[in-house]
């Protein structure tokens, strides 16, 4: 590897174009700072078949609306602060948002100082279902530098405007973090995080490299990184896999997210439907996990990718109606069953209701297929949105059994024969 002209991350950190970290923890992006971002950022491989790309943040919000998510005497209320958001008002630059608010909050909520509560309370930004699809061509990467003592880290932060992984949800950002030891400016690794799991840490002796940067896999639908394409769990109480494969390349333009007009902004970036400010998550902002610098070796992947055996390959469909004792409502399932495109393996069809899902792989065994479904189009009934299908071998056809959303009781089985 060719070493820079300065060769100690110590001298970098102490150039006259560096000023002092503005809280612990956190160093300005000066130029040499700039230089050690701009070398390692990493290239993202997008998963084959995942819609909604990254996109950039400063843009999405500009089209976002901004609102306040309270709880007084105990009823939840949603009030819309601005129609259309102004960036340097949002993280404080300018006269930051405020609103009164049921928390015992002097002089009210400001959306430059108040982060939200874990229960959904505080503002949030309601985006322009436009911004959906992200745009991996000219969405940037948000650099910012971490320093604790001896140990520094270039964390790079990942927009993607939407999720459609197990909740769907607006904003969702993820994170990487190259890793620099004893003030050298060679990395010594990649830090690594994704949702309800905590961070983990690979070598860079053990990763893959494009020239300096290193490479990121995101899963399918979560946007989770990984160090390595294949199949993860990702929430082991639900069976449910993360899967990374290679389909786009993002080799996004780094810029330094301590520029950003927004920055400072500690509310959610996104609205959820049907719990409007709950569970669109926080973004980068001043002092968010600044001592996390490391992590338990990362785990490798189950299996290299989704393996779906040729037995349930094929159309299906239900010659009897679907059983569901919950439902009074007689209709009958058609399935498709394909080779994986990313993680997408199918789709579902249900006559008499006029629904059609997605399915995704999750997990597989010779006698065993499990697949998310999502539904993607609503017909005269509306269907339950999200759900799981067990399917099983039984005699020349399959035993279909749903389960819906996170629940472990089957609500629905049916007998299924080739079309």
């Amino acid at each position: 590897m060719t070493l820079m002209a300065v060769t100690l991350l110590s001298a970098l950190l102490s150039c006259d174009d560096n000023a002092r970290p503005q809280r612990p923890g956190e160093a300005e992006p000066g130029t040499a700072l700039r230089v050690l971002a701009e070398r390692y950022a990493p290239v993202v491989w997008l998963a084959k078949g995942d819609k909604n790309g990254p996109g950039d943040a400063s843009r999405a919000a500009e089209g976002a609306s901004l609102w306040l998510n309270d709880l007084c005497d105990g009823v939840p209320s949603n009030t819309q602060i601005a129609d259309r958001v102004e960036l340097p008002k949002l993280g404080g630059r300018e006269a930051a948002y405020s609103a009164a608010s049921c928390a015992a909050v002097v002089g009210g909520v400001q959306s430059d100082k108040h982060t939200a509560a874990g229960d959904g309370r505080g503002f949030y930004l309601d985006f322009d279902d436009s911004s959906r699809a992200g745009d991996p061509g000219t969405a940037p990467l948000y650099w910012q530098a971490v320093v604790d003592g001896n140990r520094t880290a270039i964390v790079y932060w990942l927009f993607y405007p939407y999720n459609d992984f197990v909740n769907d949800h607006e904003g969702d950002w993820e994170r990487v973090a190259v890793q620099f030891r004893d003030g050298r400016p060679e990395p010594v690794g990649v830090t690594f995080w994704k949702h309800n799991e905590p961070e983990c840490f690979a070598w860079w002796r053990e990763l893959e490299v494009d020239g300096d940067r290193p490479v990121v896999y995101s899963a399918s639908g979560s946007h989770g990184s990984y160090p390595w394409m294949g199949t993860y769990d990702a929430f082991v109480a639900d069976k449910i896999n993360d899967v990374a494969t290679k389909g786009t390349r993002w080799a996004g333009r780094p810029r330094s997210v301590v520029d950003e007009p927004w920055w400072g902004y500690r509310g959610r970036w996104g609205y959820q439907a049907g719990a409007p400010g709950s569970d669109g998550p926080h973004g980068p902002y001043p002092g968010r996990d600044a001592s996390t610098l490391g992590g338990e070796g990362c785990a490798r992947p189950d299996k290299a990718g989704p393996e779906v055996p040729e037995v349930f390959r094929g159309g299906w469909r239900s010659p009897a109606p679907v059983v569901q004792p919950t439902s009074d409502k007689t209709y009958h399932v058609e399935m498709t069953i394909t080779e994986p495109d990313g993680d997408v393996v199918g789709e579902t069809r249900y006559p008499g209701l006029g629904c059609r899902g997605v399915l995704r792989f999750s997990r597989s065994d010779p006698a065993t297929l499990v697949v998310t479904e999502h539904i993607v189009e609503q017909g005269t009934t509306r269907c339950v949105v999200d759900g799981s299908i067990t399917l099983r071998p039984d005699g020349d056809g399959l035993r279909w059994e749903y389960t819906e959303g996170g629940a472990s009781r089957v609500a629905a089985t049916a007998d299924v024969v080739r079309a």
